[in-house]
């Protein structure tokens, strides 16, 4: 069954959300791992710029953060049909990808 944030609290899909991200890090290679373990990632329901109402994530590089936008890779999976965890991880390692200096076009090749 697809745990979606609709399903819960706000405090329950974050937390779901930060344990599925928290193994996907233990499956990381060891040097990824310990990258990955020094960004914060902030999980919020949307994306605060109103130009960008469907942003699924972002990287801030002065901050050394991540945040993952919940209700938006929701609404993505159910428009696509897609399955919610694997667009939550993918959205991460889309981010951990922009962390490490890849460009969009590079992240395409490797499907994030």
């Amino acid at each position: 069954m697809c745990i979606t944030p609709s399903d819960q609290t706000w405090q329950d899909t974050v937390a779901v959300a930060r344990a599925h991200i928290e193994a996907l890090i233990a499956r990381l290679p060891e040097n990824l791992q310990r990258e990955a373990s020094s960004i914060e990632c902030r999980f919020q329901k949307r994306c605060d710029d109103p130009d960008a109402p469907d942003t699924m994530g972002s990287y801030t590089r002065s901050g050394q953060r991540i945040s993952l936008y919940l209700h938006a890779i929701q609404e993505h999976c159910q428009t696509e049909g897609l399955e919610y965890i694997r667009e939550l991880e993918t959205t991460y390692l889309h981010e951990l990808g922009h962390h490490l200096g890849l460009e969009e076009g590079d992240l395409d090749k490797r499907r994030l």
